[in-house]
């Protein structure tokens, strides 16, 4: 729950096994509520997956605008990714993501910006017993550029972002998308250097 003048940052995070307590759903799974003031979120190669909500992000709010910049992530779960609340119309830039449905994204232009977002399986290594690790095969890997933002952090282990697997053609970049960059196919990367 972000709300009034809060700014959430969440990079290379897994976010899973969220819901409800004691009920089948819960609603959101992250709300931004702007009445007054602005609530801002910077969303960067997360992966959400193997959640229980009805909606992933909620904007709320009625004389403020919700920022939002979502990128480099996979969102393949269940229920809607947006939903939309109140009086606001969000400053949203959501760019070379996989998701799991489109439909509930707001309309492109103004304030929202939405490109390269692949409605797509990620292929997950073994998404029923937690492993978001991207398959050799995925069309995940090597999908993104970092023109527009830039990580500030390695992946959720610790390896460096953008390393260029030769074997998988870049679409846009050699970043992967979500919170694991793929090196086993790298000699140098995947021993840290021993």
């Amino acid at each position: 729950y972000v709300r009034h003048f809060g700014n959430l940052f969440l990079e290379g995070n897994v976010i899973t096994d969220n819901g409800p307590n004691g009920q089948p759903f819960a609603s959101d799974l992250i709300t931004l509520y702007a009445v007054t003031n602005a609530a801002n979120l910077d969303f960067f190669y997360n992966t959400i997956a193997g959640n229980t909500v009805d909606n992933h992000f909620n904007f709320y709010g009625s004389n403020a605008q919700n920022w939002v910049r979502i990128y480099n992530s996979i969102i393949y779960d269940q229920g809607d990714i947006f939903t939309i609340s109140g009086n606001t119309t969000p400053f949203l830039r959501m760019k070379c993501n996989y998701v799991h449905e489109t439909n509930s994204f707001p309309s492109n232009g103004g304030s929202i910006e939405l490109e390269d977002n692949y409605p797509f399986n990620p292929d997950f290594v073994d998404s029923a017993n937690g492993d978001y690790h991207l398959q050799s095969q995925s069309f995940a890997k090597d999908l993104c550029s970092e023109n527009e933002i830039q990580s500030s952090y390695p992946d959720i282990e610790g390896n460096p972002r953008g390393i260029d697997d030769p074997a998988v053609p870049n679409l846009r970049g050699p970043f992967d998308v979500g919170a694991y960059e793929e090196i086993s196919f790298d000699i140098i990367f995947k021993d840290s250097f021993e």
